[in-house]
């Protein structure tokens, strides 16, 4: 029997060389929407999260053993903004997928990778897929020359 493949476009990724994987459509428009929500999410969070990290980085008690005394909320803060980040990787690429990518690890670097990562792959096949609808890059500057 003839087959027809309709998963042409799904990028299929190893995660640290392992045997895990992560696999998503970048050109399939509910995901583009969802991954273009999350990073204008992430912008305005950024602000809350900065302002936060300010807060707690301006109290400077110490504990008796010299450790500041904001450490735990410090903590406590670090670990609420991985699980954020971490629920929406899971919304965007599959409940689990943070799991594979980072493990038991609340590792803000970590996730900062994964996004630094995985952005290329989704911007370039969005500009593949949007350019087919532009007109060429060069048709104003021969339209100027006529």
């Amino acid at each position: 029997m003839d087959t027809i493949r309709t998963d042409t476009s799904i990028i299929t990724l190893q995660i640290n060389d392992g045997p895990e994987v992560i696999a998503f459509d970048p050109s399939e428009t509910l995901f583009a929407e969802k991954f273009y929500r999350l990073m204008r999410d992430l912008t305005t969070k950024e602000v809350e999260f900065r302002a936060r990290a300010e807060a707690i980085d301006a109290k400077t008690e110490l504990e008796e053993d010299g450790l500041p005394a904001s450490l735990p909320e410090t903590l406590a803060f670090m670990r609420e903004a991985c699980q954020f980040f971490r629920d929406e990787i899971d919304k965007l690429f599959g409940e689990g997928s943070s799991q594979k990518l980072f493990g038991d690890r609340y590792s803000l670097p970590a996730i900062g990778s994964f996004f630094t990562g995985i952005t290329p792959y989704i911007k370039t096949a969005r500009d593949e897929r949007i350019a087919k609808y532009l007109p060429p890059k060069n048709s104003r500057k021969r339209r100027e020359r006529a």
